[in-house]
């Protein structure tokens, strides 16, 4: 007996080219799209993952306007029309990632001051190490805070009284953190007889203060360069007043 037409269907050339035709293997994280007119297939990312990028860039955009407005004008002279100017985007896409200036301002502070501190905590539980080296790379951390993050510093100086409520608190609570980090360095080093018997906490106020004067007056086009100024730094208010190297005059 002679083969059916369906049989013979199956046999056409077309159709044991795609029989033949090995699968290809896509990943289902991942959308295809056809680049070219060979009809080659090209992997692009999915939606969620351009949305997030998107989104972080925006956030970047934000927190930074937030930031150079807060160092600039204060957080009273802040308004949102002007970060949203100075963003490029519409007041109402702010709302979509705080609801007051307030929390913007929680955020530019807390990512101005968390990662130093966390990295202040390292130096200060190293016991391996003595009092003077401690000290001293605390305080090349707390110039990295001012090179790196000159606006946010500022804000912190500045305008973190602002923050209210629990978050004002807490906020408050990093910041004496902070402070308390380095009297614990100073004072330990004067129990352990490297430091003079000067007053801890004045000693803490006079390096932060002066460091923190910085934000006042570096500018990266100046005549020193940040690894010069950090040494200068490092000499004049840990080896010399700190410290006490210099001979005292009588």
């Amino acid at each position: 007996m002679g083969r059916g037409t369906a049989d013979r269907r199956h046999d056409h050339p077309r159709a044991r080219r795609r029989r033949s035709r090995p699968a290809v293997g896509r990943d289902p994280g991942i959308q295809w799209s056809r680049k070219d007119g060979a009809g080659s297939m090209a992997a692009t990312p999915e939606p969620t993952v351009k949305r997030k990028r998107s989104r972080k860039r925006t956030e970047d955009a934000l927190y930074g306007a937030a930031a150079e407005l807060f160092s600039r004008l204060g957080y009273a002279g802040t308004t949102l029309d002007a970060i949203a100017q100075r963003t490029g985007i519409h007041k109402s896409t702010i709302f979509h990632y705080v609801q007051t200036k307030e929390d913007l301002l929680a955020i530019v502070l807390d990512r101005g001051l968390r990662g130093y501190l966390a990295r202040l905590e390292e130096i200060v539980a190293d016991r391996e190490t003595g009092f003077h080296q401690r000290l001293e790379a605390a305080l090349r951390n707390h110039l990295r805070f001012v090179f790196e993050q000159r606006r946010e510093l500022t804000v912190f100086l500045r305008e973190r009284r602002h923050l209210s409520g629990s978050r004002g608190r807490e906020y408050l609570q990093m910041a004496n953190r902070y402070e308390a980090l380095f009297r614990e360095l100073i004072a330990g080093g004067i129990d352990a007889g490297e430091f003079p018997p000067e007053d801890a906490h004045l000693s803490t106020l006079v390096l932060l203060g002066g460091a923190n004067w910085m934000v006042e007056w570096y500018h990266q086009e100046g005549r020193l360069g940040q690894a010069e100024i950090a040494d200068s730094f490092v000499n004049l208010l840990v080896h010399r007043m700190v410290a006490g190297a210099a001979p005292r005059p009588d």
